[in-house]
């Protein structure tokens, strides 16, 4: 977010150049907010939800800094805007299971059920691999507290996904 910030002024400030002369010299120094967020990560997924504005981040690793996968979830409140009003939520979850930590999962959101559905991940570096599904529902957190529910156990024994 930081360095979408700084292109962000750059291009303000480079728009102002183009039609007022003089204008590098009036130009001002972005605004930094320190605010709580999820800290660097990658391989992380995340969705949006147009309804709340929130974009909902799961996962991911630190392998840059500490080398952990992560199972936590994050609301980006106020996702589409930039300034104080934007913050970072950690999510309580009222599931008795969650996936397991895993890195380089897919997602997708379905607006109309409000649910997150996530698919595979490693679980290490490279493995295990996983194949199976979790539905996180009320997945904004707007009707509820969100749940995650492992489609897995609706198997029938020997089906796959």
């Amino acid at each position: 977010m930081r360095i979408k910030r700084f292109y962000q002024s750059i291009a303000a400030a480079m728009a102002l150049a183009a039609f007022t002369p003089g204008a590098f010299a009036a130009a001002s120094e972005p605004t930094w907010y320190s605010k709580q967020n999820p800290g660097g990560r990658a391989g992380h997924t995340a969705v949006y939800d147009p309804t709340s504005n929130r974009m909902i981040v799961f996962g991911g690793t630190t392998a840059f800094t500490s080398g952990f996968n992560l199972n936590d979830l994050w609301y980006l409140n106020s996702a589409n805007t930039i300034g104080p009003n934007q913050s970072w939520t950690p999510v309580a979850l009222g599931s008795v299971s969650v996936p397991p930590a895993r890195a380089y999962s897919s997602s997708v959101y379905n607006a109309s059920l409000n649910e997150m559905i996530l698919f595979g991940g490693a679980g290490g570096f490279a493995s295990p691999c996983y194949n199976y599904v979790w539905v996180l529902s009320n997945a904004n957190g707007q009707s509820g507290t969100p749940v995650w529910n492992n489609l897995r156990k609706f198997m029938r024994g020997g089906d796959r996904l």
